[in-house]
């Protein structure tokens, strides 16, 4: 079977960029220059395995799956050289981990609740947390979130080419945020075939919890946990993250080793037939119905997204392929399934076709 063209020029420029970034940094900085050297402490947490999901609705303080997982403190001003310069308003996280997802809370200091206001485009320029996480076996990219006091979410991925925004990230991962009284807060799930890998005990992933406050002060107040030299968006001194239990693949229906790939393989395929039946559903519809204007815009989305996965490499054998590779393809190819689902049922809702036909 025949590569396409833009396929080849994927795998020719991933290719590319990891023989670049690794003749010219080491590995253990993950495909980044080194620590700034004005950094002089890297920071550190562990993170636990959690007794069962969070509750997931933002009230950090009312759920007592949080209450024994250690809260990390201890925020600091970005503006402020020398880097132990602590916010005037603190933010703290716990930080935990299932077989299935990554979760963290987040709870922030505000005395001016009342002056919090959403509706910005840009969560970052409002009010907001936003995450980094940077796994043990990423090389050159890291996973960059979002979140506002109203549950708003921003997702991209920094260093190598994702079409993430086209997709529609933002939906596979779960954000839920509360406003207190003098606090507002957050929690978090983040799948891990968002992250393209699962973490294992002893592991050591690099990551950052920021905080941008705009409510109640005349300038912005940038704050992070790990120390920074200039911004947010510095790999090269993101804090490290230790995880302290391994993560039971076969509860979440994944395997290690060649089994695993074969199994993550078997999974692609399948989601790519079911891409392929809806696809041809799409365009049996349409032909009973061509003039309806709602069932064109399903017909556009749909193909948009069979030309987003057409852009991933093809795996004919699992023998070369990373896993990290291989989970970020069945990531993809899991967010377009459920974006076809979602148009299988505004095809029922109209009342074009019977599926069941």
């Amino acid at each position: 079977m025949k590569i396409k063209i833009a396929e080849y020029y994927l795998l020719i420029m991933f290719a590319i960029n990891s023989v670049q970034a690794q003749s010219k940094y080491s590995s253990l900085t993950h495909g980044w220059k080194a620590p700034s050297p004005e950094i002089k402490v890297k920071r550190s947490c562990n993170c636990y395995r959690l007794g069962k999901r969070p509750e997931l609705d933002g009230m950090v303080k009312n759920d007592p799956v949080w209450r024994g997982v250690p809260k990390t403190k201890g925020f600091v001003d970005l503006k402020v050289r020398g880097n132990n310069t602590l916010a005037k308003k603190q933010t703290l996280f716990q930080i935990g981990y299932t077989n299935e997802a990554l979760y963290i809370a987040v709870i922030c200091e505000e005395p001016e609740i009342s002056l919090l206001k959403p509706g910005k485009e840009a969560i970052w320029a409002n009010d907001c947390i936003e995450i980094f996480l940077l796994p043990e076996n990423a090389y050159g990219w890291y996973r960059h979130l979002a979140v506002s006091p109203w549950g708003e979410k921003f997702t991209e991925t920094k260093g190598v080419p994702d079409t993430g925004a086209q997709l529609n990230v933002h939906k596979w991962w779960t954000a839920k945020s509360y406003c207190g009284s003098d606090f507002w807060s957050a929690e978090i799930e983040i799948p891990y075939s968002l992250l393209w890998e699962f973490p294992g005990k002893d592991n050591i992933w690099y990551a950052n919890i920021c905080r941008s406050r705009y409510a109640g002060s005349r300038t912005p107040e940038h704050s992070s946990w790990a120390y920074l030299v200039n911004r947010f968006h510095e790999p090269e001194n993101f804090a490290r993250l230790c995880f302290m239990d391994e993560v039971d693949l076969k509860c979440v229906g994944y395997l290690k080793g060649d089994e695993g790939k074969l199994y993550i393989k078997k999974c692609i395929d399948d989601n790519l037939h079911l891409l392929k039946d809806s696809l041809e559903l799409v365009a049996r519809t349409k032909n009973k119905y061509n003039d309806d204007s709602k069932l064109k815009e399903t017909e556009t989305l749909l193909t948009k997204i069979n030309r987003e996965i057409s852009l991933l490499p093809t795996v004919n054998s699992v023998d070369s392929v990373p896993m990290a590779e291989l989970l970020y393809i069945l990531h993809k190819t899991e967010m377009a399934v459920k974006i076809a689902e979602e148009l299988k049922q505004k095809i029922l809702e109209i009342k074009l076709i019977n599926i069941g036909e």
